[in-house]
Protein backbone atom coordinates (compact mmCIF):
# COMPACT_ATOMS: atom_id res chain seq x y z
CA UNK A 1 0.00 0.00 0.00
CA UNK A 2 2.80 2.41 0.93
CA UNK A 3 4.54 1.63 -2.35
CA UNK A 4 1.38 2.54 -4.31
CA UNK A 5 1.04 5.81 -2.41
CA UNK A 6 4.64 6.73 -3.23
CA UNK A 7 4.07 5.93 -6.92
CA UNK A 8 0.97 8.15 -6.97
CA UNK A 9 2.78 11.01 -5.18
CA UNK A 10 5.58 10.81 -7.75
CA UNK A 11 2.93 10.82 -10.48
CA UNK A 12 1.55 14.10 -9.11
CA UNK A 13 5.08 15.54 -9.01
CA UNK A 14 5.61 14.52 -12.64
CA UNK A 15 2.35 16.25 -13.60
CA UNK A 16 3.51 19.46 -11.93
CA UNK A 17 6.81 19.35 -13.79
CA UNK A 18 4.98 18.58 -17.04
CA UNK A 19 2.75 21.63 -16.52
CA UNK A 20 5.79 23.89 -16.91
CA UNK A 21 7.67 21.87 -19.51
CA UNK A 22 5.87 20.44 -22.57
CA UNK A 23 8.94 18.30 -23.29
CA UNK A 24 8.82 16.57 -19.91
CA UNK A 25 7.96 12.90 -20.31
CA UNK A 26 7.71 11.79 -16.69
CA UNK A 27 8.87 8.48 -15.25
CA UNK A 28 8.01 5.05 -16.61
CA UNK A 29 5.84 4.38 -13.54
CA UNK A 30 3.92 7.61 -14.17
CA UNK A 31 3.29 6.41 -17.72
CA UNK A 32 1.66 3.25 -16.35
CA UNK A 33 -0.38 5.26 -13.85
CA UNK A 34 -1.66 7.34 -16.78
CA UNK A 35 -2.70 4.16 -18.61
CA UNK A 36 -4.42 2.86 -15.47
CA UNK A 37 -6.36 6.10 -15.08
CA UNK A 38 -7.43 5.82 -18.68
CA UNK A 39 -8.69 2.29 -18.10
CA UNK A 40 -10.76 3.00 -15.00
CA UNK A 41 -12.34 6.14 -16.49
CA UNK A 42 -12.52 5.08 -20.15
CA UNK A 43 -10.39 8.06 -21.06
CA UNK A 44 -12.25 10.81 -19.22
CA UNK A 45 -9.50 11.33 -16.66
CA UNK A 46 -6.92 11.89 -19.39
CA UNK A 47 -8.88 14.92 -20.57
CA UNK A 48 -8.61 16.22 -17.00
CA UNK A 49 -4.85 15.53 -16.93
CA UNK A 50 -4.54 17.47 -20.15
CA UNK A 51 -6.01 20.52 -18.43
CA UNK A 52 -3.58 20.13 -15.53
CA UNK A 53 -0.52 20.18 -17.81
CA UNK A 54 -2.01 22.94 -19.99
CA UNK A 55 -2.35 20.65 -23.02
CA UNK A 56 -6.10 20.36 -23.19
CA UNK A 57 -7.69 19.09 -26.40
CA UNK A 58 -11.23 18.04 -27.20
CA UNK A 59 -11.54 14.67 -29.00
CA UNK A 60 -15.10 15.56 -30.04
CA UNK A 61 -13.65 18.11 -32.47
CA UNK A 62 -12.21 15.15 -34.39
CA UNK A 63 -14.99 12.65 -33.81
CA UNK A 64 -14.59 11.09 -37.25
CA UNK A 65 -11.25 9.75 -35.91
CA UNK A 66 -9.44 9.96 -39.26
CA UNK A 67 -8.92 12.33 -42.19
CA UNK A 68 -7.37 11.83 -45.63
CA UNK A 69 -4.58 14.37 -46.19
CA UNK A 70 -2.87 15.67 -49.32
CA UNK A 71 -1.51 13.00 -51.64
CA UNK A 72 2.27 12.58 -51.94
CA UNK A 73 3.61 12.44 -55.48
CA UNK A 74 5.08 9.26 -56.99
CA UNK A 75 8.63 10.65 -57.31
CA UNK A 76 8.76 11.49 -53.60
CA UNK A 77 7.27 8.13 -52.61
CA UNK A 78 9.88 6.31 -54.71
CA UNK A 79 12.70 8.25 -53.04
CA UNK A 80 11.35 7.53 -49.55
CA UNK A 81 10.91 3.83 -50.29
CA UNK A 82 14.37 3.55 -51.83
CA UNK A 83 15.96 5.19 -48.79
CA UNK A 84 14.07 3.00 -46.33
CA UNK A 85 15.16 -0.16 -48.09
CA UNK A 86 18.79 0.84 -47.55
CA UNK A 87 18.29 0.72 -43.77
CA UNK A 88 18.64 -2.17 -41.33
CA UNK A 89 15.54 -4.22 -40.77
CA UNK A 90 14.38 -6.58 -38.02
CA UNK A 91 11.56 -9.04 -37.40
CA UNK A 92 8.65 -9.35 -35.00
CA UNK A 93 9.76 -8.46 -31.47
CA UNK A 94 7.73 -11.19 -29.78
CA UNK A 95 9.01 -14.16 -31.74
CA UNK A 96 12.50 -13.13 -32.73
CA UNK A 97 13.49 -10.63 -30.02
CA UNK A 98 13.79 -7.94 -32.71
CA UNK A 99 16.95 -9.53 -34.10
CA UNK A 100 18.26 -8.39 -37.50
CA UNK A 101 17.21 -10.57 -40.38
CA UNK A 102 18.33 -10.71 -43.99
CA UNK A 103 15.88 -8.80 -46.17
CA UNK A 104 15.22 -10.81 -49.32
CA UNK A 105 13.31 -8.84 -51.92
CA UNK A 106 13.13 -7.78 -55.53
CA UNK A 107 11.16 -4.60 -55.26
CA UNK A 108 11.76 -3.58 -58.84
CA UNK A 109 9.42 -6.47 -59.74
CA UNK A 110 7.28 -6.16 -56.60
CA UNK A 111 8.46 -9.61 -55.55
CA UNK A 112 9.44 -10.88 -52.12
CA UNK A 113 10.53 -14.35 -51.03
CA UNK A 114 7.48 -14.84 -48.79
CA UNK A 115 8.33 -18.45 -47.97
CA UNK A 116 11.64 -17.29 -46.47
CA UNK A 117 9.86 -15.01 -43.99
CA UNK A 118 7.22 -17.60 -43.10
CA UNK A 119 10.03 -19.72 -41.62
CA UNK A 120 10.50 -16.99 -39.00
CA UNK A 121 6.79 -16.21 -38.54
CA UNK A 122 7.82 -12.75 -39.73
CA UNK A 123 4.69 -10.69 -40.28
CA UNK A 124 6.20 -7.28 -39.65
CA UNK A 125 9.67 -6.07 -40.64
CA UNK A 126 10.71 -3.03 -38.63
CA UNK A 127 12.94 -0.12 -39.52
CA UNK A 128 14.76 1.52 -36.63
CA UNK A 129 13.59 5.00 -35.60
CA UNK A 130 17.18 6.14 -35.22
CA UNK A 131 18.07 4.97 -38.73
CA UNK A 132 15.03 6.76 -40.15
CA UNK A 133 15.90 10.09 -38.55
CA UNK A 134 19.58 9.85 -39.44
CA UNK A 135 18.68 9.50 -43.13
CA UNK A 136 19.00 12.86 -44.88
CA UNK A 137 16.38 12.31 -47.60
CA UNK A 138 13.71 11.14 -45.16
CA UNK A 139 14.57 13.93 -42.72
CA UNK A 140 14.21 16.54 -45.48
CA UNK A 141 10.78 15.13 -46.27
CA UNK A 142 9.68 15.34 -42.62
CA UNK A 143 10.90 18.92 -42.27
CA UNK A 144 9.54 20.19 -45.58
CA UNK A 145 6.16 18.47 -45.34
CA UNK A 146 5.43 19.79 -41.80
CA UNK A 147 2.14 18.09 -40.99
CA UNK A 148 1.85 19.96 -37.66
CA UNK A 149 -0.03 22.97 -38.96
CA UNK A 150 -2.64 20.78 -40.65
CA UNK A 151 -3.08 18.59 -37.57
CA UNK A 152 -3.41 21.57 -35.23
CA UNK A 153 -6.34 22.91 -37.24
CA UNK A 154 -8.07 19.53 -37.32
CA UNK A 155 -7.81 18.72 -33.61
CA UNK A 156 -8.00 22.28 -32.26
CA UNK A 157 -4.76 22.14 -30.27
CA UNK A 158 -1.02 22.63 -30.73
CA UNK A 159 0.78 19.35 -31.35
CA UNK A 160 4.36 18.10 -31.15
CA UNK A 161 6.13 15.72 -33.51
CA UNK A 162 7.48 13.13 -31.07
CA UNK A 163 8.49 10.05 -33.10
CA UNK A 164 8.71 8.37 -36.48
CA UNK A 165 8.31 4.77 -37.51
CA UNK A 166 8.26 2.63 -40.65
CA UNK A 167 7.64 -1.02 -41.35
CA UNK A 168 6.77 -3.63 -43.95
CA UNK A 169 3.78 -5.88 -43.30
CA UNK A 170 3.88 -9.39 -44.80
CA UNK A 171 1.18 -12.09 -45.10
CA UNK A 172 0.29 -14.09 -42.00
CA UNK A 173 2.09 -17.49 -41.97
CA UNK A 174 -1.14 -19.47 -41.72
CA UNK A 175 -4.64 -18.43 -42.80
CA UNK A 176 -7.70 -19.63 -40.87
CA UNK A 177 -11.13 -18.46 -39.73
CA UNK A 178 -9.95 -17.32 -36.30
CA UNK A 179 -8.77 -13.71 -36.67
CA UNK A 180 -7.13 -13.57 -33.23
CA UNK A 181 -5.19 -16.74 -34.05
CA UNK A 182 -3.88 -15.15 -37.25
CA UNK A 183 -2.74 -12.04 -35.37
CA UNK A 184 -0.76 -13.81 -32.66
CA UNK A 185 2.47 -13.00 -34.50
CA UNK A 186 1.73 -9.27 -34.68
CA UNK A 187 -0.51 -7.70 -32.04
CA UNK A 188 -1.03 -4.40 -33.85
CA UNK A 189 -3.22 -6.38 -36.27
CA UNK A 190 -5.73 -6.81 -33.44
CA UNK A 191 -8.27 -4.09 -32.70
CA UNK A 192 -6.71 -1.85 -30.04
CA UNK A 193 -6.32 1.68 -28.70
CA UNK A 194 -3.07 3.63 -28.27
CA UNK A 195 -2.64 5.15 -24.82
CA UNK A 196 0.98 6.27 -24.84
CA UNK A 197 0.32 10.01 -24.33
CA UNK A 198 -2.47 12.39 -23.45
CA UNK A 199 -3.36 12.39 -27.15
CA UNK A 200 -2.20 9.88 -29.76
CA UNK A 201 -2.26 11.27 -33.31
CA UNK A 202 -0.50 9.56 -36.21
CA UNK A 203 0.08 10.40 -39.85
CA UNK A 204 0.43 7.35 -42.09
CA UNK A 205 1.87 7.31 -45.60
CA UNK A 206 1.30 4.31 -47.85
CA UNK A 207 4.49 3.69 -49.83
CA UNK A 208 2.83 1.09 -52.03
CA UNK A 209 -0.70 0.51 -53.30
CA UNK A 210 -3.31 -0.65 -50.79
CA UNK A 211 -6.30 -1.18 -53.04
CA UNK A 212 -8.39 -3.99 -51.56
CA UNK A 213 -8.97 -6.09 -48.45
CA UNK A 214 -6.21 -8.55 -49.32
CA UNK A 215 -3.63 -5.70 -49.18
CA UNK A 216 -4.26 -5.36 -45.43
CA UNK A 217 -5.57 -1.77 -45.16
CA UNK A 218 -5.42 0.35 -42.01
CA UNK A 219 -8.84 0.23 -40.34
CA UNK A 220 -10.37 2.42 -37.66
CA UNK A 221 -13.70 2.53 -35.81
CA UNK A 222 -15.11 5.97 -36.35
CA UNK A 223 -15.90 7.97 -33.22
CA UNK A 224 -14.29 5.64 -30.67
CA UNK A 225 -11.57 8.19 -29.88
CA UNK A 226 -14.23 10.06 -27.86
CA UNK A 227 -15.09 9.05 -24.27
CA UNK A 228 -18.13 6.79 -24.37
CA UNK A 229 -19.84 4.04 -22.42
CA UNK A 230 -17.50 1.27 -23.50
CA UNK A 231 -17.34 -1.35 -20.77
CA UNK A 232 -13.85 -2.38 -19.58
CA UNK A 233 -15.09 -5.96 -19.33
CA UNK A 234 -15.19 -6.09 -23.15
CA UNK A 235 -11.41 -5.84 -23.46
CA UNK A 236 -9.83 -9.23 -24.14
CA UNK A 237 -6.57 -7.64 -22.95
CA UNK A 238 -7.11 -4.85 -20.42
CA UNK A 239 -3.42 -3.96 -20.27
CA UNK A 240 -2.96 -3.44 -24.01
CA UNK A 241 -6.57 -2.32 -24.64
CA UNK A 242 -7.42 -5.06 -27.17
CA UNK A 243 -10.92 -6.07 -28.23
CA UNK A 244 -11.87 -9.13 -30.25
CA UNK A 245 -12.71 -9.16 -33.92
CA UNK A 246 -16.09 -10.82 -33.23
CA UNK A 247 -17.02 -8.17 -30.64
CA UNK A 248 -16.07 -5.43 -33.10
CA UNK A 249 -18.16 -6.84 -35.93
CA UNK A 250 -21.14 -7.29 -33.61
CA UNK A 251 -21.05 -3.82 -32.06
CA UNK A 252 -19.29 -1.50 -34.51
CA UNK A 253 -19.71 -2.98 -37.98
CA UNK A 254 -21.37 0.15 -39.40
CA UNK A 255 -18.56 2.36 -38.04
CA UNK A 256 -15.54 0.44 -39.34
CA UNK A 257 -13.65 2.44 -41.96
CA UNK A 258 -11.00 0.80 -44.17
CA UNK A 259 -8.52 3.18 -45.77
CA UNK A 260 -7.52 2.27 -49.32
CA UNK A 261 -5.39 4.16 -51.78
CA UNK A 262 -2.54 4.15 -54.23
CA UNK A 263 1.05 4.73 -53.09
CA UNK A 264 1.31 8.25 -51.69
CA UNK A 265 -2.04 8.07 -49.89
CA UNK A 266 -1.62 9.96 -46.62
CA UNK A 267 -4.01 10.17 -43.67
CA UNK A 268 -4.26 11.30 -40.07
CA UNK A 269 -5.71 8.99 -37.42
CA UNK A 270 -6.54 9.58 -33.78
CA UNK A 271 -5.32 6.20 -32.61
CA UNK A 272 -7.06 6.54 -29.26
CA UNK A 273 -9.89 5.16 -31.39
CA UNK A 274 -9.95 1.39 -31.90
CA UNK A 275 -7.86 0.61 -34.97
CA UNK A 276 -5.67 -2.03 -36.58
CA UNK A 277 -3.50 -2.78 -39.56
CA UNK A 278 -5.54 -5.66 -40.95
CA UNK A 279 -3.92 -8.95 -41.91
CA UNK A 280 -2.57 -9.69 -45.37
CA UNK A 281 -3.58 -13.17 -46.45
CA UNK A 282 -2.05 -13.51 -49.92
CA UNK A 283 1.45 -12.92 -51.24
CA UNK A 284 1.37 -9.14 -50.94
CA UNK A 285 3.08 -6.60 -48.73
CA UNK A 286 2.43 -3.13 -47.33
CA UNK A 287 5.07 -0.45 -46.61
CA UNK A 288 4.10 2.35 -44.24
CA UNK A 289 5.91 5.46 -43.03
CA UNK A 290 4.40 6.94 -39.87
CA UNK A 291 4.76 10.19 -37.87
CA UNK A 292 3.61 10.40 -34.26
CA UNK A 293 2.15 13.61 -32.78
CA UNK A 294 0.78 14.52 -29.38
CA UNK A 295 -0.31 17.61 -27.46
CA UNK A 296 2.31 16.94 -24.78
CA UNK A 297 5.33 14.68 -24.26
CA UNK A 298 3.98 13.33 -20.95
CA UNK A 299 3.76 9.56 -21.27
CA UNK A 300 6.00 7.01 -22.96
CA UNK A 301 9.59 8.07 -23.69
CA UNK A 302 10.22 8.02 -27.44
CA UNK A 303 13.01 10.57 -27.94
CA UNK A 304 16.41 9.52 -29.25
CA UNK A 305 19.84 11.11 -29.07
CA UNK A 306 20.75 13.37 -31.99
CA UNK A 307 24.23 12.16 -32.89
CA UNK A 308 26.87 14.05 -34.86
CA UNK A 309 27.46 11.10 -37.18
CA UNK A 310 23.91 11.40 -38.55
CA UNK A 311 24.03 12.52 -42.18
CA UNK A 312 20.98 14.62 -41.22
CA UNK A 313 22.65 16.15 -38.13
CA UNK A 314 22.93 19.74 -39.42
CA UNK A 315 19.42 19.62 -40.85
CA UNK A 316 17.96 18.71 -37.48
CA UNK A 317 20.14 21.12 -35.51
CA UNK A 318 18.90 24.00 -37.65
CA UNK A 319 15.31 22.82 -37.44
CA UNK A 320 15.41 22.48 -33.66
CA UNK A 321 16.47 26.12 -33.35
CA UNK A 322 13.48 27.21 -35.42
CA UNK A 323 10.76 24.81 -34.28
CA UNK A 324 9.83 24.54 -30.61
CA UNK A 325 7.14 21.97 -31.44
CA UNK A 326 9.66 19.41 -32.59
CA UNK A 327 10.43 16.89 -29.82
CA UNK A 328 12.16 13.98 -31.51
CA UNK A 329 15.52 14.22 -29.78
CA UNK A 330 17.17 14.31 -26.40
CA UNK A 331 19.36 17.42 -26.65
Amino acid sequence: MIKKIIIFINFIKDLVLARFDKNYTGSEKSYYVMRYLFKISNGKLLNFLGKIVKASSNPFLFNKSYKILNFIDKETVTKLKDELLKLNISTNEKYNQNQPIKFINKFENSEIDYEYYKKFNAVRLNFDNKDILSNKTISEFIINRNFSETIDKIVGAKTYLIATDAWITLPVPRVNDNYEEMTKHQETQMWHRDVDHLRDLKVFVYLNDVLDKQDGPFEIIEGTNCPDNFENKNYIDKIKFRISNNFTKKNYEDKIRSIYGKEGTTFLADTRAFHRGSVIINNRYRIVLMFYYSTHLFGKEKKIKLEKNFESYNLWKNQIRQNKYLSLFNI
